[in-house]
């Protein structure tokens, strides 16, 4: 995501509005601009629970450029 900032507001959001938690991972854990989002999935997540977070995180990523 690199900025710190997106990043915790794509987090936010994509638990706010779609239900989706991913962990921002914000300085110092990395580098200042190149915070991420964590994302971990699990054989408990299905087909739709990974379309469901491809979809958000993709309109989330455009919608915040």
């Amino acid at each position: 995501v690199g900025d710190s900032k997106r990043c915790k507001r794509i987090a936010d959001e994509l638990l706010h509005q779609y239900g989706v938690y991913l962990q921002p991972i914000n300085p110092p854990t990395v580098k200042s601009g190149e915070a991420c989002l964590r994302i971990i999935a699990t054989a408990k997540h299905t087909e739709h629970d990974m379309l469901h977070l491809t979809q958000s995180l993709s309109k989330l990523l455009h919608e915040t450029l």
